[in-house]
């Protein structure tokens, strides 16, 4: 039996005996406690530190059987360093014959204990002692690159340490204590090297703002981020480097793309040069003017007024594509609601959404007349791509279309389109929920109900010279509003008439032929109070378009509905059935472009629950909701 004992010591901290032994001679004891298996990129780093500064710790071994006439040692400690130094082995660095592993002899009987307690009593090293020990290296004369190949790691981890070893050096040592900041924290801060920006950022923040992504975000401020700025993702970070721009990268993330646009100039030139060349294919079809911002916000479409538009009704084959679409989105829209969409189901969504979208566009169009006055314009959405925006009237034309496009005599002009930005089916939905708060506040106004019955009623006996329609069905059919959102009953105005329904109700007699007698004998007042619920429930002004209607506003200002009591931009009331589009667009104009920006990279299901969480509280309402500010008040 042959063995190699170079040396042999002990002594009082360590009674066992330092041997060297081949490495062949190793093998894994049965003893040994860890048994999961260690990770690739552990033993690379670990094999790397060991083919550059030998083996620091010896292995702890005990006698097994031979092999061949040759002593085997089972390793009992040391595991992750015998399977890095067989790796060695298997790369031809090391050779199992001639190079000697320094190890500790230990009995048997107790290598078990030994290597628990190895195991065990071991604390890791604590990240900021890691980062300052490679910037004594670096300091000491080590290239990043060697210093990087000696553990086994890329080079840009060495350089995400040396940034952190240079952050504000009180923020080592909270960042050691462990209690005020994490690693997270410290790495948001290091996203500059100015120590000045890195405590004010601190020291100016407070709770919820000193997450990491608000400590970067207000480190970063105004600088072109290329994985979230939409001129950069438009135009590319390639195309942009290959005309000259410079990209500072972001160490501390994962993404080989992330970094920071140095020149903001060539960037907009740049985007603004690709819109122009895709605006000229716009402009072909026939539209006077085309503008190319590389923004164009929910807000500065409000300098413009839509173009008169044509609509024709589906075709039979559009009009059962579209049905189908409807009877397949459904259980998404549930889902999606929900969180629940899978991959592809989410997938599908997208694609019925986008197929829907395209069908109904194709029943819009605009008359050759209008389009010599209107113009388009050409930009870039929140997510960095082609965003058209057909049918703009400017201000200063607004007079010269409309002489062009007025009716000659005897010609029909023709019905306004529903209007572009929400579905007809949205308006219905939203619109029945306004109605329906209209029929509470009426129900609840017997004066004003009895007034607006009245006006109908005088036109029908006096003529058309005294009559206008105020939305009341006066023959009082009731209005089955419920056909167009199934989920009235969210609506606090649903119960309201629910519990005056259920008031006239306990009061009416139980035949029906002792209705009027009992009629014939209520007071003036309680037979107003009855007209102005049955009228409020024949009041129907759902709509399938945001046009006001002078008529109906008069109600409202008479009725002073804030809707916004009644209705929130619920997932079920409007956030479910808006593109994702039109989402960040409503989280800009009711919150902030920040919240847009934390939600602008979600899928649409999650991002339909983080634009909810923001908007709640809000009071926002689509403008066709908004009232003008009330001229009258009901006195009741």
């Amino acid at each position: 039996m042959t063995t190699t004992a170079i040396e042999t010591t002990s002594n009082a901290l360590s009674p066992y005996p330092m041997i060297f032994v081949r490495a062949s001679q190793l093998v894994v004891s049965p003893y040994q406690v860890r048994k999961k298996a260690r990770g690739k990129e552990y033993l690379e780093g670990l094999a790397a530190s060991i083919k550059a500064n030998g083996l620091l710790h010896a292995l702890t071994v005990h006698e097994m059987a031979t092999k061949k006439g040759s002593q085997l040692y089972g390793v009992t400690a040391g595991g992750g360093r015998h399977e890095a130094i067989d790796l060695l082995i298997a790369r031809g660095l090391l050779d199992d014959e001639r190079d000697l592993v320094q190890v500790s002899l230990v009995p048997a009987k107790e290598a078990a204990a030994l290597s628990l307690a190895e195991n065990v009593h071991r604390e890791p090293l604590h990240p900021a002692d890691e980062f300052e020990g490679f910037k004594r290296m670096i300091d000491g004369g080590e290239s990043i690159e060697d210093t990087a190949a000696a553990f086994g790691v890329d080079p840009v981890v060495v350089q995400r340490r040396l940034r952190l070893a240079n952050a504000e050096p009180s923020f080592i040592e909270l960042f050691r204590a462990g209690d005020e900041m994490d690693l997270d924290q410290l790495m948001a801060l290091c996203t500059t090297d100015n120590h000045e920006l890195q405590k004010y950022v601190w020291e100016n923040s407070f709770g919820y703002q000193r997450s990491p992504k608000n400590l970067r975000a207000a480190i970063i401020g105004e600088r072109i981020d290329v994985s979230q700025n939409p001129a950069a993702k438009f135009v590319g970070v390639d195309h942009y480097v290959a005309a000259g721009g410079a990209v500072e990268r972001d160490l501390f993330s994962q993404s080989a793309e992330s970094g920071f646009i140095v020149d903001g100039l060539l960037l907009e030139r740049l985007a603004t040069e690709k819109l122009q060349a895709h605006g000229e294919s716009i402009r072909a079809e026939g539209w006077a003017w085309i503008e190319t911002p590389t923004s164009f916000t929910h807000a500065d479409r409000g300098a413009y007024q839509p173009a008169p538009e044509i609509k024709r009704e589906p075709t039979a084959k559009e009009a059962k594509r579209l049905k189908a679409i409807d009877k397949e989105l459904a259980p998404l829209v549930d889902k999606q609601y929900e969180e629940d969409l899978t991959d592809e189901e989410a997938a599908r969504h997208d694609a019925l959404e986008a197929e829907q979208n395209a069908i109904e566009a194709l029943a819009y169009s605009y008359a050759p007349e209008v389009m010599a006055h209107a113009g388009a314009v050409v930009s870039i959405d929140a997510n960095g791509t082609l965003k058209i925006v057909r049918g703009l009237v400017r201000k200063e034309d607004i007079k010269a279309l409309a002489r062009e496009t007025k009716p000659q005599d005897g010609e029909k002009s023709e019905k306004p389109k529903a209007a572009a930005g929400y579905s007809e089916r949205l308006y219905q939905r939203i619109t029945a929920h306004q109605t329906l708060a209209m029929q509470a506040k009426l129900a609840s106004a017997p004066n004003t109900a009895l007034a607006f019955v009245v006006a109908e009623l005088v036109g029908d006996v006096f003529g058309h010279q005294f009559h206008d329609s105020y939305g009341l069905d006066v023959s009082l059919r009731v209005a089955r509003i419920e056909t167009y959102a199934e989920n009235l009953a969210e609506n606090p105005a649903h119960a309201a008439m629910e519990e005056m329904r259920a008031a006239w109700i306990a009061k009416f007699p139980k035949k029906k032929k002792d209705l009027l007698p009992w009629l014939l004998k209520q007071s003036s007042d309680e037979l107003v109070a009855l007209l102005a619920f049955c009228t409020a429930g024949s009041l129907n002004c759902v709509r399938n378009h945001d046009r006001r209607s002078p008529e109906r506003d008069v109600l409202l200002d008479v009725l002073d509905l804030d809707m916004a009591d009644y209705w929130t931009p619920s997932p079920a009331n409007f956030l479910a059935h808006v593109n994702k589009v039109q989402i960040l667009s409503t989280v800009r104009e009711a919150v902030s472009k920040a919240a847009v920006d934390a939600l602008q990279d979600l899928k649409k299901g999650p991002m339909i629950a983080g634009a909810f969480e923001r908007l709640e509280s809000t009071r926002w309402l689509p403008k066709f909701l908004r009232n003008k500010p009330a001229k009258t008040k009901a006195t009741e």
